[in-house]
């Protein structure tokens, strides 16, 4: 996708309003066509879009959305476009919610908000800005801002192999209450562990991915992160902050939080 493509995220409510779906594209109504359920399965009247700048970051949100709605997903009755992206209707509250705290983002929108999918079936004008990009150490302090306040809620796992360094958040899916969303949007929001330097993204993440309740971030090997610019430093300080908060996984998950209502 080019740069300066706008993309939108939408959701979509089934026509039974007992599920719905969460898609992003770049031309929402010709990606809604498509699906098995359209038109007399649908209800659009209901359907909420935010548009964003970079239709990168669209697709992002959207990943963020379906990992932290993954307790409520729902099977539909085909096995066609779309299929996996349908989620039980008890999550739409939590789906919009994360939307609101993903909007400020980098490449995030000029039209602040989730509207209704009528008010803006093409994209709307952008002003023509690059991505926000930070440096190595400004994209470590906002880790580590973030991880220090999700370690007040939740155990930090470590678990390292030579090169290989894990983490885990134990418990992560589970945490539900209404002040720690924030928190857990940004964790799974791939964009929070990014910055772009020389006209390159670099990431101190390389793979994230859920482990039963339990957010498991695979870190940039030491060895890479510390040729990058700043790199060796930021390198030290996680080091540092891993060894103070992170404890062996088997001895965090048997201190997980319970299930939150």
């Amino acid at each position: 996708m080019p740069p300066g493509v706008p993309g939108a995220v939408y959701l979509l409510p089934h026509a039974t309003h007992t599920r719905f779906k969460v898609g992003w594209s770049v031309q929402p109504m010709q990606r809604i066509r498509q699906l098995p359920e359209y038109p007399v399965q649908l209800d659009l009247s209901g359907a909420q879009v935010a548009w964003f700048a970079q239709a990168q970051r669209a697709r992002q949100v959207e990943r963020v959305l379906h990992r932290t709605l993954a307790p409520y997903r729902v099977d539909p009755d085909h096995d066609g476009t779309g299929c996996t992206e349908w989620f039980s209707t008890r999550g739409f509250v939590l789906a919009r919610r994360v939307v609101d705290v993903l909007l400020d983002g980098p490449g995030g929108p000029q039209h602040p908000q989730l509207v209704p999918l009528c008010e803006y079936r093409a994209a709307p004008e952008f002003p023509d800005e690059p991505l926000v990009a930070v440096s190595a150490i400004d994209a470590w302090w906002r880790v580590e801002d973030l991880w220090s306040r999700l370690r007040v809620l939740l155990p930090l796992a470590m678990e390292s192999d030579r090169e290989l360094r894990r983490l885990f958040w134990i418990g992560l899916r589970r945490l539900e209450q209404p002040h720690a969303l924030l928190l857990r949007a940004h964790a799974l929001d791939l964009d929070t562990y990014e910055w772009h330097a020389e006209g390159r993204r670099h990431s101190l993440v390389t793979l994230m991915d859920w482990e039963g309740d339990h957010l498991m971030l695979q870190l940039t090997p030491s060895r890479r992160l510390r040729c990058w610019p700043e790199g060796e430093a930021v390198d030290d300080l996680m080091r540092g902050f891993i060894a103070r908060q992170a404890v062996p996984r088997a001895t965090a998950s048997r201190s997980a939080p319970a299930p939150t209502a």
